[in-house]
């Protein structure tokens, strides 16, 4: 808090009709309790970042702020807190904390490097200036002079909200345009607010080009492709990214490190995907060379890692490592001798019937050699030990056909043996499914109407009773559930 009323005039600014009137005053540090903010902070957030004692940290410094006020209401719509010398030493200590934790995290040292804070500023928008335009009003519109009061009222919205979006964003006119084009504004109005907001794009394509290669990890190849999905032209990508005067060997290194933090990677792969990203195969050598990275170590994690996630065999593993293209001898000493491959059979055979698809002992063992690769022993040891209840798969196996298409009960249940489940294992699937038998000759006799068409009815109502009749005993419906099914939908004896 602060007292506005000791605000000093500086001046004003006008767009149109509307008038903003600017002060300025100034916020006292000591006002700010960093005991308690920092309490707060330490209790919301679990970054070792914040695990510094407020007592260690620098005091907050007086803080200018500039308030505009709307001229025709009085009312307070905006204020601007200039903190970067408040809270400047603050946030140095704390960028020198995140590059340290950085260091730690990655294994990479991170350089010395003098920490300025050159701007730390706060805008908060209180309320619309008047009811015609909103705050902030953009300085392109002020410097380039633009008279309000002689275009059009959608002009001047597309114009404004323009303008508002270069203040945040490095943008391209075809970029710009979009973005004014899901506001839905006329393509006029477009044009007209493309050709008055003041845009350097020149100047767009440089920032864009400078900040993206801050993020780091681009080759010139993937940065020119992605200025090009932002609708930047060619020659502005091509002139934006000579003024960075970029290191690609940095990039290339920089790609590296971050890939190689992110996951478990080889370097015959981590090679591939430079390549295709558009290094050079020297810069993509020079940065694999001075990474630092022991590519057997890689594959030992990658081998942990599924192998803690389990269900995993050792032929699967080894395909695995070579889709990922770890050499063969990395392969084989990455993993381990002791592993307990009838454990991940069993595993494995565990999340299957988690599923609830339904398996049968003689569909999970064909899961558990074809699809996860374990050998036949594995494969029956996690059948036998494993607690698998296989009435319940049965019955989530009828579940599932029922899903598909309907069945009568008897039809279901020699389905279910056709599956290799067992007689009783198949009857309980039956009776537990939860199948309304009726509904199921009901669903029946309709998919025999589409089936046969205007066929049906060509011998008279009936002939058409005989047919389905015969139909529906054939798929094993009981009589007692024919004829009034059949009644039901409307067809006699």
């Amino acid at each position: 808090s602060f007292d506005a009323g000791a605000a000093v005039l500086a001046g004003s600014e006008t767009v149109g009709e509307l008038t903003a009137y600017r002060y300025e005053t100034t916020i006292p540090g000591e006002s700010l309790d960093l005991e308690e903010i920092w309490e707060i902070v330490r209790t919301t957030q679990s970054s070792e970042l914040f695990d510094l004692d407020a007592a260690e940290l620098p005091a907050i410094a007086d803080m200018k702020a500039t308030l505009w006020v709307d001229g025709e209401s009085g009312s307070l719509s905006r204020i601007r807190i200039d903190a970067s010398e408040g809270m400047g030493e603050l946030m140095t200590v704390l960028l020198a904390k995140a590059l340290e934790l950085e260091s730690k995290d990655s294994g990479i040292d991170v350089p010395e490097t003098e920490i300025t804070i050159e701007e730390l500023c706060m805008d908060i928008a209180i309320s619309e200036i008047g009811t015609a335009q909103p705050e902030p009003i953009p300085a392109a519109v002020r410097e380039n002079a633009v008279d309000m009061d002689a275009i059009g009222e959608e002009q001047g919205k597309a114009l404004i909200s323009a303008c508002t979006y270069l203040m945040s964003l490095d943008l391209s006119s075809g970029g710009l345009e979009e973005l004014l084009e899901l506001e839905e504004y006329r393509e006029e109005d477009i044009a007209f607010a493309l050709e008055n907001c003041g845009a350097d794009w020149e100047k767009e394509a440089a920032d864009y080009a400078r900040h993206t290669l801050a993020s780091g990890g681009f080759s010139e190849k993937s940065l020119k492709e992605q200025m090009e999905l932002e609708k930047f032209e060619a020659e502005l990508a091509d002139k934006a990214i000579a003024s960075c005067s970029p290191d690609w060997d940095k990039e290339a290194a920089d790609f590296v490190a971050y890939n190689i933090k992110l996951s478990s990677v080889s370097r015959g792969l981590l090679e591939e995907t430079m390549l295709g990203s558009g290094f050079t195969q020297e810069q993509s050598e020079k940065a694999l060379e001075s990474c630092g990275a022991d590519w057997d170590a890689e594959a030992r994690e990658l081998v942990d890692e599924l192998l803690e996630a389990g269900g995993y065999s050792e032929a699967l593993v080894k395909t695995v490592l070579e889709e990922m293209l770890f050499e063969e001898a990395q392969i084989e000493h990455a993993i381990p001798a002791d592993v307990d491959w009838n454990e991940q059979a069993k595993l494995y055979a565990t999340r299957c019937a988690e599923q609830k698809i339904g398996y049968s002992q003689s569909t999970m063992k064909y899961m558990l050699t074809e699809y996860a690769s374990f050998t036949a022993e594995q494969a029956d040891y996690a059948i036998e030990n494993s607690e698998i209840d296989w009435n319940l798969q049965a019955e989530y196996a009828a579940r599932t056909y029922l899903l598909e298409a309907p069945y009568s009960y008897q039809r279901m249940i020699n389905l279910l043996q056709e599956e290799d489940f067992s007689y009783d294992q198949a009857v309980f699937g039956a009776d537990s499914c939860g199948a309304d038998w009726y509904a199921e000759t009901i669903r029946t006799i309709h998919v025999l109407e589409d089936e046969f068409g205007d066929r049906l009815m060509q011998y008279g109502p009936s002939s058409a009773w005989v047919t389905l009749s015969l139909e529906l005993q054939y798929a094993l419906f009981p009589l007692d559930l024919i004829r009034p099914a059949l009644a039901e939908c409307g067809y006699y004896n």
